[in-house]
Formats: structure tokens, C-alpha cells, sequence
């Protein structure tokens, strides 16, 4: 089963996080993929994933690409299902250190417009730092 990209934006739009798991060995896949990369077999199922998870790493972003207004922070988040994924943290950038490796964060989204290289506007993954 195939999940496309527009349909995980209009799901996580819904407020659903969504990847998949292979019915052949089990493995959870984000992002998605064509075939499950623990055993190479297509049969794929889309599953809601947790719209939270561990920090695990970030950096901070203070010379942008066009379209994007610095600094801000890249990080890569740990869902309890095993698959890491990569977002916007929402945090002070001249704040952040290493400190926040550890902590656990809701992962939530925002639109960011399309520039001349994109296919028009995306869809990119926050993580804000829980309580």
C-alpha cells in the first residue's frame, strides 16, 4: 500500500501522523517508501504513528536557503515505534544547547510557502518541548 506525500499532508492536517509497517518482518517505515527497507518487500500498511518523541539531535540553521528566514532549528526527533524524524524545533535558537538532547517533544506542522525550486508550498514537521 502506498501512501503519497499530498496524502500524509491532508492526514496530519486531520491532526494524524502517518507511515507505514511492513506485514513481511514488522519494520515501521517513515517516510514513507516504496518497499520496506528491513527485508525489501512491497507489502506495506498505512499505521497512525505517536505525535511525540525523544530529541535526539539538532543544529541550528543561522545561513538559510532562499525563502527561509534564519536562524532556526533542525532536529531529528525518535518516535516510540523506532523510525527518526525531522522537523522545525520550536525553541529560542540563541537558547539552544545540549541540554535539550533528551527531551521529549509533540510533534505538530506548519505550511511553508514553495520558492523556484519547489513544486509549491510544503508541509514540514515542529517539535515543541513538553512540559
Amino acid at each position: 500500500m502506498k501512501l503519497s506525500y499530498n496524502e500524509f499532508c491532508e492526514e496530519m492536517k486531520k491532526g494524524r501522523l502517518l507511515g507505514l509497517k511492513c506485514k513481511n518482518c514488522g519494520t515501521t517505515i517513515f517516510p514513507p517508501k516504496a518497499f520496506c527497507p528491513g527485508c525489501g518487500k512491497p507489502e506495506l500498511e498505512k499505521i497512525e504513528m505517536t505525535k511525540s518523541g525523544t530529541l535526539k539531535s539538532f543544529t541550528v540553521i543561522r545561513v538559510a536557503p532562499e525563502g527561509f528566514k534564519p536562524p532556526y532549528i533542525v532536529a531529528i526527533v525518535e518516535l516510540p515505534e523506532g523510525p527518526m524524524v525531522m522537523g522545525n524545533l520550536e525553541y529560542d535558537p540563541d537558547k539552544a544547547d545540549f541540554s535539550l538532547i533528551g527531551k521529549k517533544v509533540s510533534i505538530g506542522y506548519k505550511i511553508v510557502p514553495g520558492d523556484k525550486y519547489s513544486g509549491g508550498e510544503g508541509l514540514v514537521l515542529t517539535f515543541s518541548l513538553d512540559s
